[in-house]
């Protein structure tokens, strides 16, 4: 099959399953030319804490949803994380394995990372032929304690803003028009610090007062008069001042502002003077990040209300545009969700001495007082390590990148306040790829991973268009795929392995030498424009910090001694591509032969080798007719297709452990093999023979293999008195819990030596899509 016809048949898939999904409010809705293709996911992704010290691992679980109803979904079955640094350069990259509608994983984090904030970033193949915007971004901290105290940040009171951003609520001021202006502001160095000033028109009269929170972030109410400038007037400590200028004021223009109510957004509709006269029609937009919602026409109304109970949940952009379609004015909101489920958290007691057992009783439900069933993770961490000014920490909405990048007082601004500072948000709802007509880049990967990649002619640079290749792991099973390159030399293979692996890469036909092949790279490699606000450790809890980094240390040296931790879920053991052989021979069952060539002359069946040109030649016997196959057989070393038969004679033949052999044809796609040969060393490593530097072969990072976890168990004596240290940062963590159909679930685990506030973190989803987040504390004394 051509790639072509692969990616039309994929597409086609997407469509049937999205198009179902696809609604409209009014007459004025349909769905766009190649909206079929616009078919997207969304990501939740959870992390067991937010701060953390270099060294430790971030576990994380991720909901994978349907980015058009929110609700879970199950297209993709890859997530690619990785850790972005201020630079937005990746430290850290994996690979999730998401069967279901949630995965989970670990990331270890570099005790060489400098102390400040990151972003988790995470998207599947089928996210990237949309706007990087749409994927899901998660900050944490990290403290580094080996830095040096003078590159660690701190928070600086009483500086001055070197630059301020304005950002008028819908756009653009407008003379004689009432309007929200956002701002944020920030030091000599991009940092954000606050102000406090007042905002002056053309003839210095004050137009009114302002003062943001502690990260520089506000708004105001001003109604310019005419189109003079406008500044933000800040007084020195010297008794100089400083004069920012606000953007320019238009003469004729439109704008509205938003006021979300308990039930509906409010939109009241602001025009200047003589506006209307040069547009024949206006119309009210509103769209989530890919699908209008509804279009319809302003006429009379100077307000307008959108009831919030027949709006998708999540975030939107509200537009006027005209009727060529070209945007007036527009600003973002997010519609919460109303039906969210609650978890109860019941504690037998709000003290516990150290390593005493916790038994938890969690609840779940729904807003009317129903038990629900849902997926969930719980985590109980240092309650230190919970930051409450993270807006990532709020559950049940899209991860846009400009929240997670940034710090704000709950107290001061909720997330419709904040989203009139992201003006910059239209590129969400005009970059995607996927949405022309054009076939998409990137293939969801609807069963395993997709290893894609181009080969080509090491000389002349030339594809190896339309050649069969296959791709084999080095192993004791046989693990190969096959594929055809399309005409440009590009190839897609489909494999279901974890962890670290190396791969080899080779055309299927012998003859075809001297070429390279060229991996892409499944992670995106368009990086935000967002960079996470500075890190500035809480001075007021530096003792929890220094003992956290102690801990750290402590459970790093001893965790071996424990046998607690990760460990590795043994997955059924696959059977190799070719199936069940025909024929196995264990060398151990034999006496030992002096050569490899006596081995399969004497104690294999059914194979015979011969000379021919001065070469070795192999010969396997069909065991349907008992006569010879023309052509030679498919012959693998560990796994690996070998062309040199004499390279695979001269193997020491106390080097292999079996053979094995299957009579018979293999057959798939158009590829006729007729038998295959497997010879499998002892070590399993491809180390017996001596492989051809000129085939592509190196090291693969396949999915993250699934882990369980386990943490200490003191209920007996002789475990709860022993010496070994147990200093945990996060005492317990849990992704995979699932609420009975009463809505009920119970999680026991052991506190650890450490004492302090503990915070438990529950939060999940159900199958209709509710979310839900909920914490409490307890504290640890000493015995």
């Amino acid at each position: 099959m051509s790639q072509k016809i692969f990616k039309t048949c994929i597409v086609f898939v997407l469509i049937c399953c999205c198009s179902s999904l696809s609604f409209s409010q009014d007459k004025n809705i349909g769905i766009k030319k190649g909206e079929g293709k616009q078919y997207n996911e969304e990501l939740l992704v959870q992390t067991d804490r937010d701060i953390y010290i270099a060294g430790e691992k971030v576990f994380l679980k991720i909901f994978k949803l349907n980015g058009l109803t929110r609700t879970p979904g199950n297209i993709s079955k890859v997530v690619y994380v990785d850790i972005l640094d201020f630079f937005n350069n990746p430290v850290v990259q994996l690979k999730i394995g998401v069967n279901g509608v949630s995965g989970s994983g670990e990331l270890l984090l570099p005790d060489t990372l400098r102390t400040g904030n990151y972003l988790i970033r995470s998207c599947t193949r089928w996210m990237q032929n949309f706007t990087s915007d749409l994927f899901s971004y998660k900050r944490i901290s990290v403290i580094n304690p080996f830095e040096n105290v003078n590159k660690i940040k701190l928070q600086v009171t009483g500086q001055q803003p070197d630059s301020v951003a304005f950002y008028p609520e819908s756009g653009s001021l407008v003379s004689g028009i009432e309007t929200v202006v956002g701002y944020k502001s920030f030091s000599a160095d991009g940092n954000p610090v606050s102000l406090k000033g007042i905002i002056t028109g053309s003839n210095n009269d004050t137009l009114c007062s302002v003062n943001s929170d502690v990260t520089g972030t506000g708004s105001f109410l001003i109604k310019p008069s005419g189109t003079g400038r406008i500044f933000l007037v800040i007084e020195e400590s010297k008794g100089s001042i400083k004069r920012f200028p606000l953007p320019n004021v238009k003469e004729s223009g439109i704008s509205f502002s938003v006021t979300s109510e308990t039930d509906s957004f409010k939109i009241d509709i602001r025009e200047s003077e003589h506006f209307s006269e040069s547009i024949k029609r206006l119309y009210l937009v509103y769209s989530t990040a890919l699908i209008t919602i509804f279009k319809k026409e302003i006429k009379e109304e100077k307000e307008m209300f959108l009831n919030k109970d027949t709006l998708p949940s999540g975030f939107a952009g509200i537009m006027i545009v005209d009727d060529n379609g070209k945007p007036l004015a527009r600003r973002w909101v997010y519609n919460e969700k109303k039906s969210d489920i609650k978890y109860d958290i019941r504690l037998q007691s709000q003290v516990y001495s150290t390593r005493e057992k916790i038994k938890i009783d969690i609840t779940a439900n729904g807003q009317t007082g129903d038990a629900v069933k849902s997926d969930l993770m719980v985590s109980v961490v240092r309650s230190f390590t919970v930051d409450k000014t993270n807006c990532t920490n709020m559950p049940g909405y899209r991860q846009f990148p400009a929240l997670a990048s940034i710090n704000t007082d709950r107290g001061h601004f909720n997330i419709n306040d904040y989203l009139i500072c992201f003006s910059d948000g239209e590129g969400t709802q005009e970059a995607d790829k996927a949405g022309s007509d054009e076939l998409p880049d990137f293939l969801p990967e609807l069963g395993n991973q997709i290893v894609s990649g181009t080969i080509r002619y090491r000389t002349t640079g030339d594809p190896l268009s339309k050649e069969n290749l296959i791709l084999s792991f080095v192993g004791k099973a046989a693990r190969c795929s096959f594929g055809r390159t399309d005409e440009n030399g590009c190839f897609n293979f489909v494999v279901n392995e974890s962890g670290i692996r190396e791969i080899v890469i080779q055309p299927l036909s012998p003859v075809l030498t001297d070429y390279y092949v060229e991996l892409d790279n499944p992670f995106p490699e368009a990086y935000s424009k967002y960079s996470p606000a500075p890190f500035y450790p809480d001075s007021s809890r530096l003792d929890e910090i220094n003992s956290a980094i102690i801990s750290m240390q402590v459970k790093n040296i001893y965790e071996p001694f424990m046998k607690t931790g990760p460990s590795r879920v043994k997955t059924h053991n696959e059977p190799d591509f070719y199936g069940i052989p025909v024929d196995t021979i264990l060398m151990t069952t034999f006496i030992e032969l002096s050569s490899l060539k006596e081995i399969v002359k004497e104690i294999v069946p059914g194979v015979s080798i011969n000379r021919e040109n001065g070469e070795s030649t192999i010969k396997i016997v069909d065991e349907t007719t008992n006569l010879p196959f023309d052509s030679t057989p498919l012959v693998l070393v560990d796994g690996v297709p070998i062309n040199d038969l004499d390279k695979i004679l001269s193997i020491n033949p106390k080097a292999i452990e079996r053979i094995e052999v299957l009579k018979g044809r293999y057959l798939i796609s158009d590829i006729i093999i007729e038998g295959i040969v497997h010879f499998i060393t002892k070590k399993g490593n491809l180390s017996a023979v001596e492989f051809d530097k000129s085939v592509f072969r190196q090291e693969f990072e396949a999915l993250q293999p699934v882990y369980k976890y386990s943490y200490p168990d003191y209920s007996v004596d002789t475990l709860k008195n022993s010496r070994i240290p147990d200093f945990r940062n996060t005492l317990y963590w849990n992704p995979d819990i699932i609420t009975d159909e009463a809505g009920k679930a119970v999680v026991e685990f052991y506190t650890s030596d450490e004492t302090g506030d503990y915070t438990i973190i529950v939060e999940g989803m159900t199958s209709d899509g509710r979310t839900g987040k909920t914490e409490k504390s307890f504290n640890v004394k000493s015995n």
